[in-house]
């Protein structure tokens, strides 16, 4: 991702600590009802229900594919298995292959990436590779406008392709926490429209800029990201 200007960096963290208190560190209740947005905009980050009036009254807007506005748990096998929070939203558990705690990843639309098992488990393994770019570019929809989160770094599968490390979901170059999936070297292929690059000494270059979500440029954190 290229790097921030001062006045950009000032500006999207004033976005950010306007529309994302939690990122900011204010911990007051928002257990409360959700308030429409001037103009009727979504009152939280990527969809987050809000209410707003309709014929018949009130009506909330769904949330994405795969997230919630309350915590949950789901057994997998012996395990239970918790969501994980992003801002004022959770990311809901699943079970992945051999009942491995997970997440769903339906929500990573919004940066233009679908895996073809949407439940993607925890911990998965790779280590940081040169010869694999980074998801770069990626944005998530808030309101009418977007927010930019840091790149997911690239990484090395155990099976000798591209991957990209989902951990820590940051913005800023890391100055604003968003959210910690935890999912380790996922496979990059959903971030590069479905190219499959090999990694290493057979390394291909990693497929070059991400698919991008809303208004990307050509691609949620490296490290918290790498991914995250």
């Amino acid at each position: 991702m290229k790097s921030f200007s001062f006045a950009k960096a000032l500006t999207v963290g004033c976005l950010l600590c306007l529309t994302l208190p939690v990122a900011c560190g204010d911990d007051d209740d928002d257990s409360g009802p959700s308030k429409p947005g001037i103009g009727g905009e979504p009152s939280g980050i990527a969809g987050q229900p809000s209410t707003v009036a309709g014929a018949g009254g009130a009506m909330t807007e769904p949330l994405p594919d795969g997230l919630s506005d309350t915590a949950s748990t789901k057994a997998c096998g012996s395990e239970m298995c918790s969501s994980a929070k992003a801002v004022t939203v959770y990311v809901n558990p699943c079970c992945a292959a051999d009942d491995a705690c997970g997440l769903d990843t339906g929500f990573l639309a919004l940066v233009g990436a679908q895996f073809k098992d949407v439940c993607q488990a925890h911990d998965q393994p790779g280590d940081r590779d040169e010869t694999c770019a980074d998801a770069a570019n990626l944005m998530i929809p808030y309101g009418t406008s977007t927010v930019p989160i840091d790149p997911f770094v690239g990484c090395c599968r155990p099976n000798g392709t591209c991957g990209v490390v989902i951990d820590t979901v940051t913005s800023g170059g890391g100055k604003l926490p968003i959210a910690k999936f935890g999912l380790g070297c996922v496979d990059a292929a959903p971030f590069f429209k479905g190219q499959v690059s090999n990694c290493g000494a057979g390394g291909n270059g990693g497929g070059g800029a991400a698919s991008g979500g809303a208004a990307a440029g050509g691609a949620a954190s490296g490290g918290a990201g790498g991914s995250p």
